[in-house]
């Protein structure tokens, strides 16, 4: 398209310079519908790899350099018809898709500051996508082992550790310092350690305190209702006065120092608490009795004194 001699610039190495006044430089054209290929051969003829080639067809633009390495530039249905680029095992073409990155990977960004970097620029309200056919999952690992993960399941979103990290907990942290734990069989934990006093499986530990509009206690065994029952052996208050003296505490209650170093199970204890309650009603019931049956016979003695009183004024 020019005469070498008046085109400035050429270097003395170049075998071929085309130049064009319209769109189409090099077009290369095949006759069939199978597509155009750029191979490259020996200087005897011969093809250095039947697979190296770069490619054009209906589908795709293609550099391949091996039977299962090839790049394509690809607008195939498997992506929904829109453009992708994909580094695709050639035996594998609709399942096995890879890109592979030696560096950084910047999205929206010309200087990437992480393996991978994403800079909204558009600001859009959603920035990341994550979908799939099947539940996507975000998986993480150390040297190839798999410690966590994060997947949305139908409507569950799940974030945590994997079943094969046997003591790996799940934490969360704010403000640079670790707040809560669930640890691999389920126990959580808010603010720390109880104590070292402090032991058992608890499904729940709160190092701090607890602010609540509700509190359910669902109550396990029998509530003390038994209390009430003819055959319920209600201590005297001469028995628990001497039980108090000897043990410095209720009877089925546990001691100070009990509590101290173990504390207690709120619904153990408001069950044992309503069963105090439950035997000091019955004692009151038993005390207004006996007060009653005092005030009738005190009435009557006193009608009895009236009358003798009567009787001697009435005899003077």
């Amino acid at each position: 398209g020019q005469d070498p001699a008046t085109f400035n610039g050429t270097p003395n190495n170049v075998r071929m310079h085309i130049k064009s006044t319209n769109k189409n430089v090099l077009t290369l054209e095949s006759a069939n519908n199978s597509g155009t290929t750029l191979s490259f051969q020996d200087k005897i003829g011969n093809n250095f790899n039947s697979s190296a080639a770069i490619n054009s067809n209906a589908t795709a633009f293609t550099m391949s350099s091996g039977g299962a390495r090839r790049y394509d530039w690809t607008g195939e249905s498997v992506y929904g018809g829109n453009i992708a680029m994909s580094l695709r095992k050639v035996e594998d073409p609709f399942t096995n898709y890879h890109l592979g990155v030696m560096g950084k990977i910047g999205a929206g960004t010309l200087n990437p500051e992480a393996a991978l970097h994403i800079f909204d620029g558009l600001q859009k309200s959603t920035t990341v996508i994550i979908e799939g056919d099947i539940p996507p999952v975000v998986s993480f690992r150390i040297t190839g082992v798999e410690k966590g993960f994060i997947q949305q399941q139908e409507n569950e979103f799940k974030i945590g550790t994997v079943a094969t990290n046997e003591r790996g907990r799940f934490v969360v942290r704010t403000g640079g310092l670790d707040r809560l734990w669930v640890d691999s069989v389920g126990y959580l934990t808010i603010g720390g350690r109880i104590g070292p006093t402090i032991s058992g499986p608890y499904r729940l530990a709160v190092r701090g305190k607890i602010a609540a509009t509700d509190f359910n206690v669902v109550a396990s065994g029998s509530w003390p209702d038994y209390v009430f029952s003819p055959s319920y052996k209600l201590r005297s208050l001469e028995e628990t006065e001497a039980y108090i003296n000897e043990h410095k505490h209720l009877p089925n209650i546990p001691a100070a120092a009990v509590v101290e170093k173990e504390g207690f199970a709120l619904g153990d204890m408001q069950k044992r608490m309503m069963e105090k309650i439950e035997e000091l009603t019955l004692h009151l019931i038993e005390a207004n009795k006996a007060l009653k049956e005092f005030r009738s016979s005190s009435t009557r003695e006193i009608e009895q004194l009236k009358q003798q009183v009567q009787i001697l004024q009435t005899k003077k």
